[in-house]
């Protein structure tokens, strides 16, 4: 891309479009000088640097949250903001006097969650701690938006180094699940389980972003939670990941898809494509994150099973993946 040049490989298939002239390839490189400092491409100006508080919008954003108070705006129909009340976790609508003007923070974009409303933050948070990340809760903070907002609601059974030790001794059974409410917005949940002592490591709930989301995004949302938190657990405690995690899901679409993908060698321009194709790769290069000492594989399972019979006649997996259910519709 540096030098305006495409790959010639026979290898790889053909995009279908046509390629760009001398002339796009020039505007490109004229693009990329002015952005940039023309050494390795980096940006001059942060992306985040270029966000700016709501009340210097061109127009007025239709949510706006303010970090210093944790309080959460909406634009109503007519242009004015009201408070949303926290309780405890996520903004209601309730009655509330209208905002004399645009009120301080930042625009934002916010999840119903089944009238319940989720933020979303769309800027990174400054984070400086001069005695080094002395928790969890803290380490989230120095995360990007997306990934912040993905393990904001980790439940740990065991404290971080413990549980990291757990995920590394013997089989570790993960199970997700995702739910979907009319196609508006949907949830997942993660339950992180060593198989061989028998004992809870974590949990994790959280949206799954998206605009019409399906179950299959929130299935994968679901898978993708589950691997971060484990690969972010080890950066967290500094311990390498040495697992072998078995992966039970119950969206059998997306079991195909990860051992598909998966088994590839090379990307393939096409797959690009295809619906859901970023957080499914986010997933398979998580999985390579977690090293060559890592054993991991996913599986399907069936859903549901505890509608049919006594949980406690039902298999190790089949139990977790209930478990998992159960968080994604909370």
């Amino acid at each position: 891309m540096k030098l305006g040049l495409i790959s010639n490989q026979t290898s790889l298939p053909a995009l279908n479009q046509p390629r760009p002239d001398q002339g796009a390839w020039r505007l490109w490189r004229r693009f990329w000088k002015q952005t940039t400092d023309g050494n390795d491409y980096r940006l001059l100006v942060p992306p985040r640097s270029w966000i700016v508080p709501a009340i210097e919008c061109r127009h007025k954003p239709t949510w706006v949250w303010d970090p210093t108070r944790f309080a959460l705006y909406h634009k109503d129909s007519l242009g004015d903001y009201r408070q949303l009340q926290l309780n405890p976790r996520r903004y209601v609508v309730v009655p509330a006097v209208i905002e004399p003007a645009t009120p301080s923070g930042y625009p934002v974009c916010a999840v119903d969650l089944g009238g319940q409303f989720m933020v979303r933050h769309t800027y990174q948070v400054a984070v400086n701690f001069q005695d080094g990340i002395d928790s969890w809760a803290n380490y989230i903070l120095t995360m990007d938006a997306w990934e912040r907002e993905l393990l904001s609601l980790v439940t740990f059974f065991l404290p971080p180094h413990a549980a990291m030790n757990q995920i590394n001794d013997g089989l570790v059974f993960v199970a997700s699940d995702g739910s979907v409410v009319n196609r508006t917005s949907a949830s997942f949940g993660v339950t992180i389980y060593n198989a061989t002592i028998q004992t809870n490591i974590l949990q994790v709930k959280g949206p799954a972003p998206g605009s019409r989301p399906s179950s299959f995004r929130a299935e994968a949302y679901g898978a993708l939670a589950a691997l971060r938190a484990v690969w972010r657990l080890s950066q967290y405690t500094t311990i390498l990941p040495s697992s072998t995690i078995c992966h039970w899901i119950d969206n059998s679409a997306l079991v195909r898809r990860l051992q598909r993908e998966l088994k590839r060698a090379y990307q393939d321009p096409h797959a690009t494509l295809q619906p859901d194709w970023d957080v499914v790769q986010c997933i398979v290069s998580t999985v390579r994150s977690l090293g060559t000492t890592s054993s991991y594989s996913v599986k399907w399972i069936k859903s549901h099973q505890d509608e049919h019979q006594p949980a406690r006649e039902l298999s190790l997996a089949a139990r977790l993946n209930c478990d998992a259910d159960k968080l994604a519709g909370e």
